[in-house]
């Protein structure tokens, strides 16, 4: 038998070898990743690298810069390399980003099985572990965004309008209102408002108004992000154990379908006989989990469980975007104050001729314009149009990219460049309606895109419902709905009503025209989640 001394000496010794036996194991994964790096490394040696140093292994100090610090080193790269493009470690592998005008036009008129939006969006989320195959393998509700839901906008503006104020009305409450303002902090509201307006198109009332519903849209957004963040480190095998045991997203499922189990047999029932009998129900419900029942192929995907989810990956893409530009849109008001009359001008002015209408936003122009420079000025991201290269591809300027690169726009730089905007690095609310008067012709509002103004990317996946590696709406052949026409109905409805509502500003401590600064989470943007903002209702409104 062991002493109490030599069994204490053995596990030493055991803990000693399973050391050696993890750094070793480690050593040689470091190693293969390495080599495997720099294998990419040679095939991309002509292109340009920033955030050095590009040697093997050591190439990984890039990674952690570009962690740490991602912005600058696409500033630093466009700065340098303006008109070409160049390259940056991200873990495991390089990205290269693309600089010139024609560049960002040839990626986003690319094929979609040779530059592919959709294989590098499923990278991004680890779509077949997180939300799982059947959303890639039969994305149905892609024709229904593009051909139901946009062409209802119209018939359900008056619904869309009424959630607004009701959710602005419930929100922002005069509870600990000193002098009449009311201090919010002002990225959890706006996310759960957007949720609220975004489904009383999705589901309806009284649904869309459910504390614990919204909840869980909301907070997907960090499970999925999370979960695919956890579930690309681990190999094929292991990742379907790691999405069910060890992510957030299977319970957030669950709690989905326990919200939609009431509602959704009762309308499957209905259209089943409606099916049977030839005849339409006159008075069905006019929302997207309608139509998702009625186009749903026959068999898993007509159950609870499936639908809920189509709800959910549709919340998923929705809410992300459209919060963070109104987070970043209120905030560039509360800073800028002096604009809100103007604003406020124009939508009494065009309310009062044409009513809370589509076609009486689409004549907001200032409001419109003022969405739009929000969106240059911030954007999601420091790049846009992430492609994966499914085959070797070459630049008409000779830029080679091998298979399997992961290729992108340099967004941030490209929208603060002097040569595409006048001063830009200043805030001008009324910079695209100027354009847009100047020429009719050169499509200046929020939803169109050009190779200099890619906040919604541009091109043939020009932003499905968000852009970015949540883009979950797209087909088989790459072909994105237009979301985007939805997502800016919603921004210029909430922003109007707050311009005709409130006042708003920061407090009086806060530097004149500043604006918090946001949080940069690799590439990507996140507004300041601290910030308040003052509030105080009009007494004069429409």
């Amino acid at each position: 038998m062991f002493s109490a001394t030599s069994f204490s000496d053995a596990v030493d010794k055991m803990s000693v070898q399973i050391g050696i036996y993890a750094l070793a194991a480690f050593s040689v994964l470091f190693i293969v990743c390495a080599l495997i790096f720099d294998r990419s490394r040679r095939y991309l040696s002509d292109i340009p690298t920033v955030g050095r140093p590009s040697l093997p292994v050591f190439s990984y100090i890039g990674v952690i810069r570009y962690l740490a610090n991602a912005p600058s080193i696409i500033h630093e790269g466009y700065t340098k390399h303006k008109g070409s493009s160049f390259k940056f470690a991200e873990s495991g592998r390089w990205r290269v980003l693309l600089t010139s005008p024609e560049a960002v036009e040839e990626l986003a008129r690319a094929p979609e099985d040779v530059l592919s939006f959709h294989a590098a969006a499923n990278d991004s989320i680890q779509l077949a572990y997180t939300l799982g195959p059947n959303i890639e393998r039969d994305p149905y509700h892609i024709p229904l965004i593009r051909n139901q839901l946009v062409r209802n906008v119209p018939r359900m503006i008056d619904d869309i309008r009424d959630e607004v104020v009701c959710a602005f009305r419930d929100e922002i409450q005069p509870h600990d209102a000193r002098n009449g303002w009311i201090s919010v902090q002002l990225k959890d509201v706006v996310a759960h408002i957007v949720c609220r307006v975004a489904n009383r198109a999705f589901v309806g009332l009284p649904l869309c108004r459910n504390t614990d519903y919204l909840a869980v849209n909301t907070g997907f957004t960090m499970d999925v992000v999370l979960g695919s963040a956890l579930i690309k480190h681990f190999p094929s095998f292991l990742k379907p154990f790691v999405a069910k045991f060890c992510t957030n997203i299977p319970a957030s499922i669950d709690r989905i379908v326990r919200h939609l189990e009431p509602i959704i047999p009762e309308r499957l029932r209905v259209a089943a006989e409606s099916k049977l009998s030839g005849r339409k129900e006159g008075n069905s419900p006019n929302d997207l989990l309608q139509w998702l029942i009625e186009s749903a192929p026959e068999g898993p995907e007509r159950t609870v469980p499936a639908l809920a989810l189509r709800i959910l990956v549709l919340n998923f893409a929705a809410m992300h975007t459209t919060s963070t530009v109104l987070t970043h849109t209120l905030y560039y008001l509360a800073a800028h104050p002096e604009h809100a009359a103007i604003l406020r001008d124009e939508v009494e002015g065009v309310v009062q001729d044409e009513g809370w209408s589509k076609a009486a936003l689409g004549n907001m122009r200032l409001v419109d314009s003022f969405l739009k420079e929000v969106g240059r000025v911030t954007g999601m991201g420091a790049i846009a149009m992430n492609r994966k290269a499914l085959r070797d591809f070459t630049f008409l300027d000779g830029t080679f990219i091998p298979k399997g690169t992961f290729v992108a726009a340099a967004a941030r730089p490209i929208h603060w460049d002097g040569e595409h905007y006048a001063n830009p690095e200043a805030f001008d609310p009324w910079r695209f309606a100027t354009m847009s008067n100047r020429n009719s012709k050169t499509g200046e509002q929020l939803v169109n895109t050009n190779d200099h103004y890619l906040l919604f990317g541009h091109g043939r996946h020009a932003w499905c419902v968000t852009q970015k590696a949540h883009c979950l709406v797209t087909d088989r052949r790459g072909l994105c709905s237009p979301g985007r026409f939805f997502a800016a109905t919603l921004l210029k409805l909430m922003l109007a009503h707050v311009v005709a509502t409130y006042d708003v500003k920061f407090a009086d401590n806060m530097e004149a025209h500043a604006v918090p600064p946001p949080t940069w989470v690799s590439l990507s943007m996140v507004p300041n989640r601290s910030a308040e903002v003052l509030f105080r209702e009009r007494r004069s409104k429409h």
